[in-house]
């Protein structure tokens, strides 16, 4: 997929580009007119779900946020899933912050129940999907997903 520059009517590397799906993407382009750097890229119309962060050649990729009805992802994306750590905050207030491969939970985390508890016992340790398959310590790896997470809320784009 490859987005031109030409079809914005400008020379900058920054502009907005309306698809013929309605998403609509505005924020930084390389000289390919791909997106690339910092952008927000709305998926309906409503504004309902969007990504606000880094692309890389056209794909939602670093560090970002996305939103949907369903839930708020923070951290780090590669090919538009979390891959790395971060967060995600399901829309019934469940989140899980840790370890991500390809969009799924991954490796170490904590869950924390919509009253804030963790569980009894505690919901920490090695996740594979769904599953929290092995109680481990993942206090250092759970702290590093909540600074990950928290500097992707940061990001602001016009």
């Amino acid at each position: 997929n490859r987005e031109t520059l030409k079809y914005l009517g400008m020379k900058q590397r920054f502009g907005k580009y309306v698809y013929e799906d309605g998403s609509i993407y505005i924020g930084q382009w390389d000289s390919h007119g791909l997106r690339h750097g910092m952008g927000r890229l709305e998926y309906d119309e409503e504004k309902r779900s969007y990504y606000v962060g880094e692309f890389n050649r056209g794909a939602v990729e670093g560090l970002g946020v996305m939103h949907t009805p369903y839930f708020i992802l923070q951290g780090q994306f590669k090919q538009g899933k979390l891959d790395g750590v971060g967060r995600c905050m399901r829309c019934d207030g469940l989140k899980y912050e840790g370890e991500f491969r390809e969009g799924q939970m991954k490796g170490l985390g904590l869950v924390t129940f919509p009253d804030g508890t963790h569980g009894t016992p505690t919901c920490e340790g090695m996740f594979d999907g769904l599953r929290m398959v092995a109680r481990r310590n993942a206090r250092e790896m759970v702290m590093k997903a909540v600074q990950i997470a928290n500097a992707a809320s940061q990001i602001k784009v016009i």
